[in-house]
């Protein structure tokens, strides 16, 4: 995902976005290729075994610090476009739902 800047990337120090056990860095919900792989992945792994229900977990995304001038999407630095992110992580499983065939698709992401 890196080599293909489907991930959040940090303007300058460590490129790491939270500690969860080891480093951790976010998928980039502004950049509309990442969700297209994010949603293929969980297609493939869940919603073609029947899976029509999904958590979008870290939707705000919680950084570890809050240093927001370090950290820039696809569309952006994270203090001009950061509030994007849940909207656009929902919306990247919205839209693949759809596409998939289903219908009544309701999506809620999981913010602090």
């Amino acid at each position: 995902m890196r080599g293909n800047s489907l991930l959040v990337r940090s303007e300058s120090g460590v490129d790491v976005q939270m500690r969860f056990q080891d480093p951790c860095v976010f998928f980039d919900a502004t950049n509309p290729s990442a969700r297209e792989y994010v949603w293929e992945k969980c297609k493939q792994n869940y919603f073609d075994a029947g899976v029509r229900m999904f958590w979008l977990d870290e939707a705000e995304p919680q950084y570890e610090v809050y240093d927001y001038s370090h950290y820039c999407y696809h569309a952006g630095p994270v203090l001009q476009v950061g509030n994007l992110y849940p909207q656009l992580y929902s919306r990247g499983f919205y839209e693949g739902q759809i596409a998939s065939g289903q219908t009544g698709t309701v999506t809620a992401a999981a913010p602090l």
